[in-house]
């Protein structure tokens, strides 16, 4: 007796493509995993949390702002194990620069705020690891006209995207 295979009206057998999804499962994850390195230069998500700072491993790391006044914002950038402290901080400074030129301001004064690196503990399988991810938060004012303090936003941006290779 003859075996019949049967087809579908996509014109692929039922046996043939069920046989790739594990191979498409375990690709999904290793590309899921394979991120070592520095955060990108990205928008931090909100994951629910109402715009609080968050550690949850699946919305972790980029940049985020908050308007304190007309022309003044704090703007924060988290990292991943693999951000230095330094990275971060000039990377929240990037953001100050665009959003000073995307609301056509030219100058910008730079505030430290906050940078510190935040311990992550984590235990799998009877092994313990720990990675430290960095946070910098500036106070970040615009303005129109050259004032004491403040240096040119678009020399800044393009100084740090340099910096960076970030086009």
């Amino acid at each position: 007796m003859k075996k019949v295979r049967k087809i579908r009206a996509n014109g692929y057998s039922e046996r043939g493509s069920v046989k790739y999804i594990p191979l498409l499962i375990l690709v999904m994850l290793s590309l899921g995993c394979s991120s070592f390195s520095p955060t990108g230069y990205i928008v931090k998500e909100d994951c629910g949390m109402g715009g609080q700072l968050t550690f949850k491993a699946e919305c972790f790391g980029g940049y985020s702002s908050t308007t304190i006044s007309e022309n003044k914002l704090l703007v924060t950038f988290e990292g991943n194990e693999y951000t230095s402290l330094q990275r971060a901080t000039d990377l929240a400074i990037l953001h100050c620069s665009e959003l000073a030129l995307n609301s056509r301001f030219a100058f910008v004064s730079i505030d430290i705020a906050e940078r510190k690196l935040m311990t992550s503990v984590s235990s799998s399988e009877g092994k313990t690891s720990t990675s430290n991810y960095p946070i910098a938060s500036i106070y970040c004012s615009t303005s129109s006209t050259k004032a004491n303090g403040y240096i040119e936003a678009r020399t800044l941006n393009a100084d740090l995207k340099s910096k960076y290779e970030i086009h």
